[in-house]
């Protein structure tokens, strides 16, 4: 639903308040296209709730493996989009950027992560936008 609010631009912050609030006691089951796309919906109309972005942060880095990458870029740049900086969830995903960048690991291949340049400079931007620098 998040996603079908944002598609059409529409703003109804008690909505999705009420929508963050129902999502809640569900987010572990949640699939990385799930997460990325509330990360996006949120993102897209600029509506920040800490509370699910906490949540929402929490569980996409503890399942980032799963993210394929357009599911990475458009987690950063929600949260780039909303000034949302989770220290985790960009290591997170610096470190896939890095594992793709670097190596080819069975794991990544066995989920087909592979980064086309779009993604991987909507990654950087959002980087940039947040003002963060991963080191390994």
């Amino acid at each position: 639903m998040a996603w079908s609010f944002a598609m059409v631009l529409l703003q109804d912050k008690v909505f999705m308040s009420r929508l963050a609030a129902a999502a809640f006691p569900s987010l572990a089951e949640y699939h990385s296209q799930h997460l990325a796309h509330i990360f996006w919906s949120f993102g897209s109309l600029g509506i920040i709730n800490r509370s699910l972005l906490d949540a929402l942060a929490y569980w996409a880095s503890s399942r980032i493996e799963t993210f394929n990458s357009q599911e990475l870029a458009n987690t950063s740049w929600a949260c780039a989009k909303l000034a949302y900086l989770n220290e985790s969830l960009f290591n997170s995903i610096a470190s896939m950027c890095r594992a793709e960048q670097i190596e080819r690991i069975e794991r990544i291949e066995r989920i087909g992560l592979r980064f086309v340049p779009q993604d991987l400079a909507n990654i950087a931007w959002a980087f940039a936008k947040a003002i963060y620098v991963n080191v390994p």
